[in-house]
């Protein structure tokens, strides 16, 4: 899922393309082999799950929209380093 620079830029009109690159959330949505997560279907602890790889502007509001297809997450910030 992809967000475009837009809104960013929007609220942080003296940013570069650089420093607003930062701000972006960035997660997984496929299991090791690449293949999409399956719908958890309100079930918890449910493996995989989608992985939150980098937090930033708006992680709440993604999660809590992506919340009803699927209520458990795995966090690991910095992963993809």
């Amino acid at each position: 899922m992809i967000a475009a620079d837009d809104y960013v830029r929007g609220i942080q009109p003296g940013a570069n393309e650089k420093t607003r690159y930062a701000q972006g959330v960035m997660f997984s949505m496929v299991d090791a082999e690449g293949r999409l997560i399956p719908e958890q279907r309100g079930e918890r602890s449910i493996q995989p799950g989608p992985v939150v790889i980098r937090k930033g502007l708006d992680l709440e509001r993604i999660l809590l929209l992506l919340s009803t297809i699927y209520p458990s997450w795995d966090y690991r910030h910095g992963t993809y380093y």
